[in-house]
């Protein structure tokens, strides 16, 4: 996860990662940042480093808009560096619950 997760799914995650045996690990983001691009690119830096240090990453969760501070990332470049770097067989969740009223949705 991020360090823009919001608090109270990091609890949760935090609380199945203990039943089973799973670490937690956040990549800090800068803040304030110039732009996309410079967060997906920390983001994939961190990726990158733990999986030098030999981490399996398996799941990732992502805020779609953030709660503090409240800006919008870049999902879809996020959810490509996990791919990219992750394990073959990663799963991802975005957490979308700020993104209503934040954004325009076409359902």
């Amino acid at each position: 996860t991020t360090s823009f997760v919001y608090l109270a799914s990091l609890n949760v995650l935090r609380e199945y990662c203990e039943l089973e045996g799973a670490r937690i690990e956040v990549i800090q983001l800068p803040f304030p940042c110039k732009s996309a691009a410079e967060l997906t690119q920390h983001f994939e830096d961190g990726l990158k480093r733990l999986k030098a240090q030999g981490a399996n990453i398996r799941f990732a969760l992502l805020d779609h808009v953030s709660s503090q501070p409240a800006i919008m990332l870049p999902v879809k470049e996020m959810v490509q560096a996990c791919r990219a770097h992750g394990a073959p067989d990663m799963e991802v969740a975005i957490d979308g619950a700020h993104s209503v009223g934040s954004t325009n949705f076409d359902v």
